[in-house]
């Protein structure tokens, strides 16, 4: 939680320190995991990250149709939410689950899933 207070509302770039530490442990776990398992993340998953960063996940979530990188439990994939990487493209807003707390309020607009909170 405390890390959470000190990172800001900005997604990752492409090709940052954060984002490839956060591909290499999806290639590192997922290189352990049944072959069918396997295939999406690294070969998929993980080079689309490395080369487009958050801005891959609509894509990846248009591609696999049933994954949502953003959330906990959003893939079949035993893996971490993206979220505190790419927290504009996740939608974030502060209180939600692995968001920064320097995420804005919501707003009385803002629309929300069970999902998101």
């Amino acid at each position: 939680k405390a890390k959470m207070a000190s990172l800001p509302c900005v997604d990752a770039a492409a090709g940052s320190a954060e984002m490839n530490l956060y591909a290499d442990g999806l290639f590192e776990v997922g290189g352990t995991w049944p072959y069918n398992w396997k295939e999406g993340i690294v070969n998929f998953v993980v080079p689309s990250l490395r080369a487009g960063g958050c801005a891959m996940l609509p894509m990846m979530t248009a591609v696999y149709l049933q994954i949502d990188l953003c959330i906990e439990k959003g893939t079949f994939w035993p893996i971490k939410p993206i979220r505190y990487l790419c927290p504009v493209t996740c939608g974030c807003k502060k209180g939600m689950d692995q968001c920064p707390d320097s995420c804005p309020l919501p707003s009385v607009n803002d629309t929300f899933l069970v999902r998101d909170v």
